[in-house]
């Protein structure tokens, strides 16, 4: 991590959560017309609010990327649908990053072919640095590696970790800056019951 990059993290984590998530809409494009019916919509993004999210606005697309795959070949976003997609952004340096990972394995582990991925992109790092990390923590989830920083400055990443979720449409649902406790019982109550909807309305 060079002494740039460390100023301009310190320059954004004194920046509000808030301001952050609108920065990072900005770096997403309006999508079309929704298919799910508005208060589908309301509903899920005001449990997620209640968990620390924010939503956007207006309806935007999570746009495509395709990445190489820590593990030996390649995915994309678009493979993973018609799933809720959890799209995480990490280092192996971040503290925040490496205090919610369990919490991730956890939550991967309850919705395991239950309409819910997790992508976990790390950013710029050495493979062998986070595959020796990976094992360590017996992490399960697909870990996509961005070593150019190509998507994470297409989804304005500008502190970790930062996680979205992508519905089965293709759209943002919502972002949240900051570590979340994946595991406690509340968050997947509430992601159960976000999952439902979207199978029910969304697929």
């Amino acid at each position: 991590m060079t002494v740039a990059y460390r100023k301009t993290q310190t320059f954004y984590k004194r920046l509000p959560r808030r301001l952050l998530c609108v920065l990072a809409f900005a770096a997403l494009s309006v999508a079309a017309a929704a298919d799910v019916p508005p208060e589908i919509r309301a509903e899920q993004r005001e449990l997620l609010s209640s968990l620390g999210f924010n939503s956007p606005s207006r309806r935007i697309e999570a746009i495509d990327f395709t990445a190489p795959l820590l593990s030996g070949g390649s995915t994309s976003l678009e493979e993973h649908r018609p799933n809720l997609v959890i799209l995480n952004f990490w280092a192996t340096w971040c503290p925040p990053c490496r205090i919610e990972k369990p919490a991730l394995e956890q939550l991967h582990r309850e919705f395991q072919g239950a309409g819910l991925k997790i992508l976990s992109v790390n950013m710029q790092e050495n493979p062998l640095q986070v595959r020796q990390y990976v094992h360590e923590t017996g992490t399960t989830f697909p870990v996509l590696m961005d070593s150019s920083g190509r998507i994470s400055a297409t989804y304005g990443i500008r502190s970790i970790p930062t996680s979205y979720l992508i519905s089965s449409e293709g759209t943002v649902l919502a972002v949240v800056q900051g570590a979340l406790d994946w595991s406690a019982p509340r968050v997947i109550q509430t992601f159960r019951r976000i999952v439902a909807l979207e199978e029910k309305y969304g697929r």
